[in-house]
């Protein structure tokens, strides 16, 4: 008993530090693990301390993009000229980080990261007019924080916000998109069947000539071209008919 016991305990104690380890991922797409130490910032560069227990070394925050330690989240934020490590409080396509001023050791200072990219330091002064202009790309979020609806207390609703409204604004651009697609196939098809009745007037197939337009008006409307006026125009153009191959494959796009 004593033996399960003692095993129990040594597999425990083994992989406890396993699990704490830190993970870093470098610009090049590795990640790693170790254990990570993050070291007072420099006037010209931050950098952390990373132990992988065969090797010791330090990597300065351009070397790599993101990091976890102590199971807080950071990534490097390039601002004013200089990679810093900034310390991951709100993520999303605007997440709020925070990262060291003054060369100081604590994470201090807000910061707003756009997943484009974009960032903006949160002030303490020109709060509105500063996240106005960051902001603006959201005409509510704009007009409610130029109105007042928003102070610094409240940033992290702020964010939230404006991520819905951002979300809201994609979907809508999605939708708009999938419209403008199916106006271009519709136009597209509009034009072939035309030009297929316009043959078959020519050819003074006068039969093949109702179905189509009949096909038209649904195609113009939005509706549905029903399954027995596919399988008239199938039967229609059998054999050695001309227009054929056109026509079914008009049907098949139908």
């Amino acid at each position: 008993m004593k033996t399960i016991i003692y095993t129990v305990a040594l597999l425990f104690a083994v992989t406890l530090p396993l699990l704490a380890q830190d993970e870093i991922t470098l610009v090049t797409g590795e990640t790693i693990t170790g254990e990570i130490q993050i070291l007072m910032p420099d006037e010209y560069y931050e950098e952390i301390s990373f132990d992988s227990g065969d090797d010791k070394q330090r990597y300065r925050a351009h070397q790599f993009t993101t990091f976890t330690a102590d199971g807080k989240e950071y990534r490097t934020v390039k601002f004013a000229e200089k990679y810093r490590i900034m310390e991951v409080v709100k993520d999303g396509y605007l997440s709020l980080l925070k990262f060291r001023s003054d060369e100081s050791y604590s994470f201090n200072a807000d910061f707003l990261h756009k997943m484009d990219g974009e960032g903006s330091e949160v002030p303490s002064f020109l709060f509105k007019k500063s996240m106005s202009n960051f902001l603006g790309d959201c005409d509510p979020i704009r007009r409610d924080i130029d109105a007042g609806n928003y102070r610094r207390r409240d940033l992290e609703q702020l964010i939230d916000d404006y991520n819905s409204c951002m979300a809201d604004q994609t979907d809508y651009r999605i939708t708009e998109q999938k419209k403008e697609v199916a106006r271009e196939k519709s136009s597209t098809l509009i034009e072939e069947i035309e030009g297929l009745s316009n043959q078959a007037s020519a050819a003074e197939d006068e039969e093949l000539v109702n179905m189509l337009n009949d096909v038209l008006d649904k195609v113009k409307g939005g509706e549905q071209v029903p399954n027995y006026l596919k399988n008239a125009l199938t039967d229609h153009v059998t054999g050695d008919h001309a227009l054929k191959d056109a026509v079914e494959a008009m049907i098949a796009r139908l």
